[in-house]
């Protein structure tokens, strides 16, 4: 989520509620918009609601808008995308299950597994790519299948 200060494009960014919210004679901000780290901005801005959350017991204001707006961004790169193979997603979604089974069961566990698969990804990742590259082969499903 991007917080919009609504004071121009000049200003330090970050994701802390607590630099938005008045503190420190800072100035608050009035509402929160969607972002993605692909440099994607929502166009809506939603209110903030400060009264509820500077409610005893309240600690980050909850703005359904951007996150919705968020998740349409990325369904709408997914579908522009190389679909992932079924039976890749299917194993995926196993691990997935397994990994959230045993974050119950075993925390310890789970943390060596995702640990394992984090050198995976990083090892996968960096051979894909550059396979990729050297294929000159493109992220856009349009291109990929054309290509």
């Amino acid at each position: 989520m991007y917080l919009d200060p609504g004071s121009g494009s000049d200003f330090h960014e970050t994701r802390e509620w607590w630099a938005y919210s008045g503190i420190l004679n800072r100035s608050r901000v009035a509402g929160a918009r969607g972002a993605c780290q692909c440099g994607w901005r929502g166009a809506a801005t939603y209110p903030i609601d400060w009264e509820a959350a500077d409610a005893p017991g309240g600690y980050e204001p909850v703005i359904e808008g951007p996150q919705e707006d968020w998740e349409q961004h990325i369904d709408e790169v997914e579908a522009r995308t190389v679909p992932l193979p079924t039976e890749l997603a299917e194993l995926l979604d196993r691990v997935g299950e397994h990994l959230n089974t045993r974050t119950g069961q075993a925390p310890v566990a789970a943390l060596k597994a995702v640990s394992a698969l984090e050198t995976l990804t990083r090892q996968v990742a960096r051979d894909a790519a550059c396979m990729a590259k050297a294929d000159d082969l493109s992220w856009n499903r349009s291109e990929t299948l054309s290509g």
